[in-house]
């Protein structure tokens, strides 16, 4: 197989090469810094009968799994909101970090793309396909966001709220809202879970 470590630019041609070849393959992630790239990836893929792996590691991760095993036993009832918040602990360009995803946004696909597709990913992998979304953003070098905060309408109706920044506090919280019971994740030093309310 083959491991697609590239900028974010050029990962559709490189799955693209390695399908026409045959060669299952592993894509880190973001899948790609466009949708129109993103679409013609996924067509190519299929199209040549391989597998194509994206790196959307929350998926892999027991935290995540656990949450999502609760879920989908049905023991937080019907879902009412999914929240995620990312800090990534890098820092801001005012401050003089210089994270590439913000400083390349053409190579990227910016702050949004580059890291917040993790929280959009896991709430997707979660609780299904998105029906509205809108999204506000802040940064200190304009023409490339490093706030990015999202709230959005899921086909099922719940509510999501993803938030992530490439600040300089390492911060991760992910709480789920069900009619049931509520279920949060603080996972900044070590990962626990607490289950609230259940009954």
């Amino acid at each position: 197989f083959v491991m697609i470590l590239s900028s974010n630019s050029a990962h559709r041609e490189h799955v693209e090469v390695a399908a026409a070849r045959g060669l299952p393959m592993f894509c880190e992630k973001p899948i790609a810094s466009t949708l129109a790239d993103a679409q013609s990836m996924v067509q190519t893929v299929e199209r040549a009968g391989v597998l194509n792996h994206v790196n959307y590691m929350l998926r892999f991760l027991t935290p995540f799994q656990e949450m999502r095993k609760i879920f989908q036993e049905g023991r937080l009832g019907r879902l009412l909101s999914v929240n995620i918040t990312r800090m990534r602990g890098f820092g801001l360009y005012a401050n003089g970090a210089r994270h590439w995803a913000v400083t390349n946004p053409e190579e990227s696909g910016g702050w949004l793309i580059h890291h917040a597709c993790h929280g959009i990913d896991f709430v997707y992998w979660l609780a299904g396909e998105f029906d509205t979304v809108c999204a506000q953003t802040q940064t200190t070098l304009p023409g490339s966001p490093e706030l990015v905060w999202g709230m959005a309408r899921l086909k099922n109706g719940a509510t999501a709220v993803i938030a992530d920044s490439v600040c300089a506090a390492r911060y991760l919280t992910v709480a789920l809202v069900g009619s049931q019971a509520q279920l949060l994740l603080n996972a900044d030093t070590d990962a626990e879970i607490i289950l609230t309310h259940e009954g």
